[in-house]
């Protein structure tokens, strides 16, 4: 597995300088990168292609192998390459929709001082249904991406934000199972407002962001926006949203 640790690593070093930043790696990825650079150190020689197919594994540690291949062609820079004596084609499929997702999660961090937490199986959860028999027993779990100011057990927040990396633009408007989405995620975690984040697309008109806020037939307020995709636009453009969400309840104290 030397030769192996070693190609994840060095593949991580020609990503790390091309990402800039190792916040993009997330958690996980950088536990697991420590562990890898005790064996092999911060700076390993490249593997041969040779030594990687000696490598020996278990069925336990069998899914390093193609992990392996692909470190390889990173770090020899083949991030794409086609081989012409059997026609395959090698390359890397990226999940933008996640990049964004993780990309709104960060700024949204930065964009104010209440707590910001992704939406995960191991942060969030509540359930659609709940059994009429059994109250413990649930139908349909809820993650939303992004919580802002959520309390203790995580079961209620202050304002909720979806990531969705698809245009905003008319005549498509807002895809009916992303609304429907959104408005469960309203009723189940009640933030005070809800938010579906597009990237910002120029030149195209959007209704939906241009009418917002909309309340829904339960009194949820429900926004879409379009987010510029540079950092100070960004933050700018969500702290806002956040603020208008404050002025709207300041407004609302003072007619009661």
């Amino acid at each position: 597995m030397t030769a192996t640790n070693a190609a994840v690593v060095a593949a991580d070093r020609v990503l790390h300088a091309q990402m800039g930043n190792p916040r993009w790696r997330g958690q996980r990825i950088n536990e697991q990168l420590t562990t890898l650079r005790q064996a092999v150190g911060n700076n390993p020689r490249l593997p041969s292609k040779a030594q990687l197919k000696r490598a020996r594994y278990t069925p336990i540690t069998l899914k390093w192998r193609d992990a392996a291949e692909l470190s390889h062609r990173i770090a020899s820079n083949q991030l794409l390459n086609q081989n012409t004596r059997d026609a395959s084609t090698y390359g890397v499929i990226i999940d933008v929709a996640e990049l964004w997702e993780r990309f709104v999660l960060h700024w949204a961090a930065q964009a104010t001082a209440e707590n910001v937490i992704h939406g995960t199986k191991a942060t969030a959860g509540q359930h659609l249904l709940r059994s009429g028999l059994d109250p413990g027993a649930g139908l349909g779990r809820l993650y939303p991406d992004i919580m802002i100011g959520p309390i203790a057990d995580h079961s209620a927040c202050s304002a909720l934000i979806d990531a969705k990396y698809k245009p905003l633009t008319d005549p498509r408007g807002v895809d009916r199972e992303d609304l429907y989405q959104v408005h469960a995620y309203s009723l189940s975690f009640k933030p005070a407002m809800s938010l579906l984040a597009y990237p910002l697309v120029h030149e195209r008109s959007a209704r939906a962001e241009k009418l917002s806020p909309w309340t829904s037939t339960a009194g949820s307020r429900l926004d879409f926006l379009r987010l510029p995709t540079n950092e100070q636009d960004c933050i700018a453009a969500l702290s806002s949203w956040l603020q208008s969400s404050e002025a709207q309840s300041v407004d609302r104290a003072a007619r009661w």
